[in-house]
């Protein structure tokens, strides 16, 4: 499984672009990693964000940081500008990135420290634990399996994530039948 997380790494990545650049047209970014794979749209399933340095600061108090003058919470769901997320800091690189805080992830808590390791852990799950990460993030595997098409012929799996992205039934509307007959 570690492999395969490494190995989802050299997919992603492969001879792409994989930094955070914080200079051009659209500001801080991530690099688009291996262009036969869309890494915008896996960054896109969570919403992962880098933010501009101009807009934080750390804080002096611990595991809080200034962003746009206000005091958040690094680690915990904090609603921002309309948008729950949760923040990352790293004060080494000086560096905040935020994502949704409903978003799904693999099973492995690393998931959530960058979307680097988001796509590694969630490919792993996909290559050895596809039930695991069907159950946890559906959409995740949605993505892989358009990319590498692996389980296209695996009824099980495909019936499997079938129920899980299907829409439950509302029982109201069936009650609004009963009355409206």
């Amino acid at each position: 499984i570690v492999l395969a997380h490494e190995v989802g790494h050299g997919i992603q990545i492969g001879d792409g672009d994989a930094g955070i650049h914080f200079h051009g047209e659209h500001g801080p970014h991530f690099g688009e990693g291996e262009e036969i794979h869309d890494f915008d749209e896996w960054m896109e399933l969570s919403k992962w964000t880098v933010i501009s340095r101009d807009r934080f600061k750390p804080s002096e108090v611990n595991g809080f940081i200034e962003l746009d003058g206000e005091l958040l919470p690094v680690g915990s769901p904090v609603k921002h500008k309309g948008e729950e997320i949760i923040l990352l800091y790293d004060p080494e690189w000086n560096l905040l990135m935020s994502y949704d805080s409903k978003a799904d992830f693999s099973n492995r808590w690393y998931a959530k420290t960058s979307p680097w390791e988001d796509f590694a852990e969630a490919f792993s799950e996909y290559l050895f634990l596809p039930k695991r990460l069907i159950e946890d993030a559906p959409e995740k595997f949605k993505h892989l399996e358009e990319e590498f098409k692996r389980y296209e012929n695996d009824k099980e799996i495909q019936d499997l994530f079938r129920k899980k992205t299907e829409l439950p039934k509302s029982s109201s509307s069936e009650h609004q039948k009963r009355r409206v007959i």
